[in-house]
């Protein structure tokens, strides 16, 4: 053939292959296009059927929604529930199935999947106790603690090891530097474990047995003092042990009282003193939180007293028991001592009470006849002219009814009034 022939046969040649290769490319665009409209086709006929034809399950990138399928072993992925015991639902790839649950150290998402039945930090644990720095489940000499492959009870720490509970520290003690220490006694202030001269003292690094301190030694509490006193912050000296009793005091004269330098004997109190008890009195008797001579029992006349209502009679005259109250002259204490309940420089005088004559007329008083009476040691004239009816070398004196019945007074200036004989003076002297 001629060179031109053959070159006008090549080029049909070429023109015909290309021509089936565009033919070939159409045809796979116009099959993908297809396919890609058929499959979104299926995700939207599945998305209108609503989600009861989703689930969720979880992938290596999270939690997807996938479309249920037909083929589901078990009903809830991560669950337990049909499976066998040591199986756990999890996703396949036609469905969901019962899967072996994992080994400790494995990764995981739930418990479920864990033979442990622990998943702590997504990986399977096996705990041999549930709760850190506790003893549950340990024994007595162990606490619990976190392992690589879960909790343990491991034995608790030596004196000097690294803590952080005191739950770790066989002395059960953790101090603020985080170090395990030994109480040598287990309760501060109190003499358990220790000698008897000494006490138990908090210390930085666990409890010791020290000393216990002189008086006027600094304290907090009574423990820590010999006398075994603590008294606003400082060690007392007792000199009697029972407060109230008259043990290691005169028996007779001083009882046991617990004052600001500790317990000490103190005088027992004297009639009309205020008391407690009895044993602080000196008569014995407190009655009515007064020292008396009585019992708290009416007395007779003659008996010592106080106030008419410690009498039998209701009359207490001179701090005695009487049958009747003073009269008119009676030499008197006070105005209970007279039946005039008037006693004026310790003499009964006319009652100072006033009387109405009649009920229309001027109220008179007896009293304005008193008040122009002569008091003792005033210049008399007679007897009458003084409040004690006994004018003595012109001088107003006390009653004879005082001294017939050989009266004693404390106030000795009424003596002197009596014994003046300075009959010039017409003034009180």
């Amino acid at each position: 053939m001629k060179p031109f022939t053959v070159l006008v046969v090549a080029l049909a040649v070429c023109s015909l292959v290309a021509a089936k290769e565009t033919a070939a490319k159409e045809e796979a665009v116009k099959v993908e296009e297809g396919s890609s409209r058929q499959g979104r086709l299926f995700f939207l006929t599945k998305l209108l059927a609503g989600p009861a034809a989703l689930e969720c399950v979880a992938t290596k990138v999270g939690y997807r929604c996938h479309f249920k399928s037909k083929e589901d072993l078990c009903p809830m992925l991560l669950e337990q529930m049909g499976c066998p015991e040591n199986q756990y639902c999890g996703s396949g790839p036609d469905g969901n199935i019962c899967k072996p649950k994992l080994q400790v150290g494995d990764t995981c998402t739930v418990k479920t999947q864990c033979l442990s039945d622990t998943c702590r930090n997504r990986k399977c644990k096996a705990d041999a106790c549930p709760a850190v720095d506790m003893s549950i489940d340990c024994m007595p000499t162990q606490y619990c603690s976190p392992g690589e492959d879960g909790n343990m009870c491991v034995a608790k720490k030596e004196k000097g090891a690294h803590c952080s509970s005191r739950l770790q520290c066989k002395s059960n003690v953790c101090d603020d530097r985080g170090v395990c220490i030994e109480d040598k006694c287990p309760h501060p202030y109190m003499e358990e474990r220790c000698l008897p001269n000494q006490f138990c003292s908090p210390a930085p690094y666990g409890n010791v047995c020290v000393d216990k301190r002189n008086n006027n030694d600094q304290c907090h509490q009574n423990a820590e003092c010999k006398s075994g006193l603590c008294r606003n912050g400082v060690c007392k000296a007792n000199e009697c042990p029972t407060p109230f009793s008259s043990e290691g005091c005169n028996q007779l004269t001083q009882i046991c009282m617990i004052t600001t330098n500790g317990k000490e004997c103190l005088t027992k109190l004297p009639n009309q003193q205020p008391c407690l008890l009895s044993a602080q009195c000196l008569s014995g008797n407190c009655v009515r939180g007064t020292c008396t001579d009585g019992d708290g029992t009416e007395m007779p006349n003659g008996a010592s007293c106080s106030m008419p209502t410690e009498c039998a009679s209701g009359n207490c005259v001179l701090q005695r028991c009487a049958a009747t109250r003073n009269g008119i002259s009676g030499v008197c204490m006070d105005n209970d001592d007279c039946q005039s309940n008037n006693c004026v420089l310790n003499v009964c005088a006319v009652p100072a009470v006033a009387t109405t004559t009649d009920a229309t007329t001027m109220t008179t008083t007896t009293a304005s006849a008193a008040a122009s009476l002569l008091d003792i040691g005033v210049a008399c004239m007679d007897s009458a002219d003084c409040a004690s009816n006994n004018c003595v070398l012109e001088v107003c004196a006390l009653a004879l009814a005082a001294f017939d019945r050989g009266a004693t007074y404390s106030d000795m200036s009424l003596c002197a009034k009596a014994a003046r004989l300075d009959g010039q003076s017409s003034e009180p002297v």
